[in-house]
């Protein structure tokens, strides 16, 4: 912000922005007849634009995009995934290097468990928010140049292969990919996104 309260171009097009998030989001419970029910009771109604208003928050428990074929089976899910309502703040969300990769040795899955056991992961809803909504990512994330995994999902693909989702930044874009969990986590690979 500009002068106290001033919004600058780019700011005032992400309120906009997040105004239609909002409008489409309530429009589906206008057309369900709730309307009615909200006019009688406006405190109710209140604080569901709240809750709706406050786009950082992400409900880790729903399940994230699933591409077809794919699922998430429990149990190869990691215990200290982020759960419940989580407020993103990119202040907090931690970028880490595999230890291994630091030292530019290969990392093995098993080294990767051991390691993510000591961060507190979060899940691929955060991707699904965060490509929605990218004014959101910290901008130091472009310059790592590598894909970013979000350890807290786990998928099994349709072949029963495990693999797990990222982001990543090229050419201008945010985008999503997937690797293998099995893999020969290199610098290349190693990048993994913590709650602090």
């Amino acid at each position: 912000m500009k002068n106290g309260n001033a919004l600058d171009l780019d700011q005032f097009v992400e309120f906009l922005r997040v105004l239609l998030v909002v409008i489409k989001r309530m429009w589906k419970d206008l057309e369900g007849g709730v309307a009615q029910h909200w006019i009688t009771n406006s405190k109710e109604l209140e604080q569901k634009l709240l809750n709706v208003l406050d786009l950082t928050v992400i409900n880790c428990d729903e399940a994230p995009y699933l591409p077809e074929g794919w699922s998430i089976p429990k149990d190869v899910q990691l215990s200290n995934r982020v759960h419940g309502q989580y407020k993103w703040n990119p202040d907090e969300a931690k970028v880490y290097l595999f230890r291994n990769a630091r030292k530019k040795l290969s990392t093995t899955f098993n080294d990767v468990l051991k390691e993510l056991e000591e961060q507190l992961v979060l899940p691929a809803n955060v991707i699904d928010f965060l490509l929605e909504n990218q004014s959101f990512i910290p901008n130091e994330w472009k310059e790592i140049g590598r894909k970013i995994f979000f350890w807290g999902t786990i998928f099994r693909e349709e072949d029963g292969v495990l693999v797990v989702r990222c982001l990543y930044y090229f050419r201008g874009e945010w985008n999503s990919n997937y690797a293998l969990v099995d893999h020969d986590w290199d610098e290349m690979y190693s990048y993994y996104v913590a709650a602090a």
